[in-house]
């Protein structure tokens, strides 16, 4: 575990853009209603994307990682939950977690 679990935000936005193979922008919002943990958009100036996280559910590294992974594997698999889907937030979540972003 990082710095007493504590989220390493700066290394979390490198290893996203890694796997994005574009610049993402991660930011965290109390105003999403409490059943959306977060949501990726493209960047407005088309050039990359932008991750929102539900400060209501971003409290643990773990969760944070773990919204990250589901939000990353969209990119692959956009706009469904399946089979194919869930194996790349698996797949994205150890990566995260190997990596150390937090």
């Amino acid at each position: 575990m990082g710095r007493h679990g504590q989220v390493l935000w700066i290394r979390l936005k490198k290893i996203a853009e890694e796997i994005a193979g574009s610049p993402v922008e991660i930011h965290i919002s109390t105003q999403l209603s409490d059943d959306i943990r977060g949501a990726i958009v493209k960047s407005e100036d088309g050039n990359g994307i932008e991750i929102l996280l539900n400060a209501r559910w971003a409290k643990k590294p773990e969760d944070v990682h773990q919204t990250l992974a589901h939000e990353l594997a969209h990119l692959k698999h956009p706009n469904i939950h399946s089979k194919e889907w869930d194996a790349e937030a698996k797949r994205i979540l150890k990566y995260l977690e190997m990596k150390g972003g937090e």
